[in-house]
């Protein structure tokens, strides 16, 4: 598996810079606010509303399950409308529900809102940005996807200290409502101003044309064995997003090393990502993603081996974010490779599922 699998179609020139940075600020915001910044708000919610980290834990693990139920849905909607609708009320319904969690001071409404919240992370996260991409820009989706991952990739850099110091200057719900307000008006206001409102239209009709296509591949061995390999990988990652934080401070490490630790992880994203563009050709995004396997494989080896309060916590870190940031480029060329661009929405979805 080599190269860059879309169909060609007529795409404008330039380069739709102006569409593709404002969008990636937009999935920097929605990962560091809905996806990184959770482990931070542990402590303090513990230590003012005297629940326990299990049942904290536990409501999040809920978010990422309705997340992937809600993905085919999204997927399926994006093939056949666009996805400005979706991802604007997306980012709307995740900035009124970062509001409501501010308040909350009851277990079973913070409950109901991360399932709310789920259904956000699946409307406004990767998914449905690489399938706006991949319809927007067809043959030049790599380049979009490409600069789309480069600056999200620094999501943890950017919101696991910002977090850290809006929670110590102004508490854990006033943080809240500041995300809350970036959601709101920063990604539903690139989304519904930016996005072009007929993108999906056209591609409903190659999505229907080759509906056959799309379905032999959904039965395959190889669509089963991509989606196993994805979900485990997300299920690491989300793993170590919740839990890295708490692990570090119960082996001894400063809040502030550990924070230091947990946002390394974004910029060996973004290496990562830089260093796909110049050999996934060469080498095939076959053999990058079992190298990304590898380094994720390595990277909880020295977790679980680390004693408490070594530096080798900087390194795991490092190769944790490598793996991560190459696994979601593998991820997204691997799933266009079969079918092409004609129904990945819905594909994607099915994967993230």
């Amino acid at each position: 598996m080599t190269g860059w699998p879309l169909e060609k179609r007529d795409a404008p020139s330039p380069f739709p810079w102006g569409f593709i940075l404002p969008f990636g600020i937009a999935q920097l915001i929605s990962w560091g606010s809905f996806y990184y910044a959770f482990t931070l708000f542990l402590e303090p919610m513990e230590h003012e509303l005297g629940w326990h980290k299990t049942g904290l834990s536990a409501v999040y693990s809920l978010g990422i399950a309705v997340a992937g139920l809600c993905s085919p849905l999204v997927g399926r909607w994006i093939d056949r409308h666009g996805g400005r609708g979706v991802m604007t009320m997306g980012s709307v319904a995740g900035g009124l529900l970062l509001f409501a969690w501010s308040q909350v001071g009851n277990y079973p409404v913070f409950l109901a809102i991360w399932i709310g919240l789920g259904a956000v992370m699946s409307a406004v996260l990767y998914d449905p940005a690489f399938a706006v991409a991949i319809a927007v820009l067809g043959e030049r989706a790599r380049r979009g996807i490409t600069v789309i991952t480069l600056i999200a990739g620094f999501a943890s850099t950017v919101f696991v200290p910002l977090t850290h110091y809006l929670i110590g200057a102004f508490g854990w719900r006033q943080a809240l409502i500041f995300l809350g307000l970036l959601s709101l008006l920063f990604c539903s206001g690139v989304h519904i101003v930016l996005m072009p409102r007929k993108m999906g239209r056209e591609l409903a009709r190659e999505t229907h044309v080759h509906a056959g296509d799309k379905t032999k591949f959904l039965n395959s061995p190889v669509f089963w064995s991509l989606t196993a390999c994805f979900v485990a990988n997300y299920f690491v990652s989300t793993a170590l997003a919740v839990h890295l934080l708490p692990i570090l401070l119960e082996r001894g490490y400063a809040i502030e090393i550990a924070v230091a630790a947990i946002a390394s992880i974004g910029p060996a994203q973004v290496g990562a990502r830089f260093l796909i563009a110049f050999t996934e050709r060469r080498y095939g995004i076959d053999a990058v993603g079992i190298i990304a396997t590898l380094l994720l494989v390595a990277a909880l080896a020295i977790l679980a081996l680390t004693p408490p309060g070594s530096w080798i916590i900087l390194p795991m870190t490092i190769l944790f974010g490598l793996g991560n940031g190459t696994m979601t480029i593998v991820r997204a060329v691997s799933v266009a490779k079969f079918p092409g661009r004609t129904g990945y929405g819905s594909i994607q979805g099915a994967v993230g599922s």
